[in-house]
């Protein structure tokens, strides 16, 4: 039996509140540290946590207990603030120990967890981000389903998988209790890349993955939100390129865009953007954007490096050859606003084990949980083994296949596109001695009006750029975190610390930190414990279009 109900505050309200203004300059962009909240983590050191920013709504805070109670089961605490860090609410919910709550989808306010049990079976569980009311919802399993993606839209819960070796997707009309399996997909041996959903236009959309006459091909069905198939394209490996991933955007449920990183025909990794144009059963257009000729794509290198890399590009294609890149690339969800596509990918370097011992260093490397900060624009769940499909083994990589231990960040792309596919601008933000053991979504972007503020937090020390267009900047500005104000206080280790933009200008910083304590009660004078920080950041007032 599941239990879940308001909980009293008890640690939940903040150990300790700053709330004075801490200002640092970063060049001529002021960096404000307005409030500051700690919970104590005495006693709770391997208690895991996630922030999920909600915008104006506040954020959430989940809090995996690390003690396993009776029953073998474990606590799960969730609690809303508002934008003043203020709990708003506060529930608590046990689960089996061996579950997690990592399997999620937004439907409006609500946030739906898919939990995992034995033998193929699932909870379902769904949470008012507003009242904090936690309601179960019932599923019967219908077939033996190892779930690698999952979404919400409506009425409709769906899954989606493999059942015995095929591709399925488990279409739950939750609130008739009426389950079934979408049509067609188990037709052809293969794996689900992709499942999107689009309330707007009652859409979905599952991208399968085959081998015909050992050549890679795609399949993309659109059902509508009744699961009955629309259309069924078929995207076959070209002669002189291969598509590496795909990212929908919904026009109709006749009309989409597909945008995503291409290759070159023999060659493994990434040569560039693509966006391709589907009108029904029919691909009507595809546009290739060669990285070669992106304005920011080669910033991330030193000025001169840079230059003799775009000459030798010059140079091949006055000969009549296509300057050949290779490049890893994880390509995230699409950023979509009013009127603009953002397309963003991060490049990186695969590390190996070299004679057993990684070369991985103590840097930033939170745990799947703790590391997701969820877009909440995006109503999808993928797992991270999803995501080593999409963009690792679709093409077989030059090194086998080994598994990294760890990815070496070198800079990331933004492409902007209008809502018919064509390119408006790109940017880009380079990493400096960044490396994690998982795929992260390392730079946080925050875009308006083809304004961009871009930051990212490495080693002790925030990275911030802002921007307008394809205007480059040199010089990432950066500042060290935490600010002078706190620094004094702050001695012993530092985890899983990290940045997310929240609303407008404002921005957060949470983690673990060791901290001094001056209170008779602790004899070594040292308190650990988990902090969020609001800050904003005030750009200058001359306006940047200028």
């Amino acid at each position: 039996m599941h239990r879940y109900l308001i909980i009293a505050l008890g640690w939940l309200l903040p150990l300790t509140v700053f709330s004075q203004a801490m200002p640092e300059k970063l060049d001529s962009t002021l960096v404000t540290a307005e409030k500051r909240i700690e919970f104590d983590l005495t006693g709770r050191r391997m208690a895991e946590y996630r922030v999920m920013p909600l915008g104006i709504d506040g954020l959430l805070v989940f809090i995996e207990g690390e003690e396993v109670l009776r029953n073998l089961r474990k606590e799960m605490t969730i609690a809303k603030y508002d934008t003043a860090l203020n709990l708003q609410w506060a529930q608590r919910y046990v689960l089996d120990a061996s579950s997690n709550m990592n399997i999620y989808a937004w439907q409006g306010e609500k946030l739906f967890f898919l939990i995992p049990k034995a033998d193929f079976k699932y909870d379902i569980l769904r949470l008012n981000t507003v009242s904090g009311q936690l309601s179960m919802i019932r599923y019967d399993k219908i077939v033996d389903m190892q779930v690698s993606q999952f979404a919400v839209m409506n009425d409709v819960i769906l899954m989606g998988g493999q059942v015995n070796g095929d591709p399925a997707v488990i279409h739950y009309d939750y609130m008739r209790s009426k389950p079934k399996i979408l049509p067609s997909l188990s037709q052809l041996k293969g794996q689900i890349s992709r499942m999107d959903v689009s309330p707007e236009t009652n859409a979905i959309s599952v991208i399968v993955s085959s081998s015909v006459r050992r050549k890679a091909s795609f399949y993309y069905y659109i059902y509508n939100g009744e699961g009955q198939l629309l259309h069924k394209r078929v995207v076959p490996t070209e002669d002189e390129y291969g598509i590496v991933n795909f990212r929908p955007y919904f026009i109709s449920q006749e009309k989409q865009l597909l945008l995503g990183l291409y290759s070159l025909t023999g060659k493994e990794k990434s040569q560039g953007v693509y966006v391709a144009t589907f009108d029904k059963n029919e691909r009507q257009d595809i546009k290739f954007y060669d990285f070669g000729f992106l304005k920011n794509f080669f910033n991330y290198m030193p000025p001169r490096r840079r230059e003799r890399t775009i000459m030798r590009m010059k140079d091949k294609r006055e000969d009549g050859k296509i300057p050949k890149l290779d490049y890893h690339f994880f390509a995230r969800n699409l950023l979509v606003t009013q009127d603009r596509i953002l397309f963003v990918a991060e490049s990186y370097i695969p590390v190996f084990m070299e004679n057993n011992i990684s070369r991985f260093n103590s840097f930033n490397s939170p745990q799947l949980f703790n590391s997701y900060v969820v877009n909440t624009m995006n109503p999808v769940f993928y797992s991270y083994n999803n995501l080593f499909w999409l963009d690792r083994n679709l093409v077989r990589p030059r090194e086998g296949n080994r598994t990294p231990s760890s990815y070496r960040y070198k800079h990331a792309i933004i492409c902007a596109f209008d809502k018919s596919g064509k390119l408006l601008w790109d940017n880009s933000f380079e990493y400096k001695d960044t490396e994690t053991r998982l795929p992260e979504e390392l730079v946080k972007i925050n875009f308006d009006n083809d304004r961009l503020q871009m930051i990212h937090y490495n080693k002790d020390k925030l990275y911030y750029k802002r921007t307008y267009k394809s205007l480059p900047v040199d010089t990432l500005l950066t500042t060290q975190v935490p600010i002078k104000a706190e620094e004094k206080n702050l001695i012993g280790d530092r985890e899983n610390e990290q940045a997310a933009w929240w609303y407008g200008n404002h921005f957060i910083l949470f983690g673990k930190q060791d901290m001094k304590q001056n209170s008779p009660e602790t004899p070594f004078g040292r308190k650990r414990v988990f902090y969020i920080t609001r800050a904003a950041v005030t750009p200058p007032s001359p306006d940047e279009k200028q």
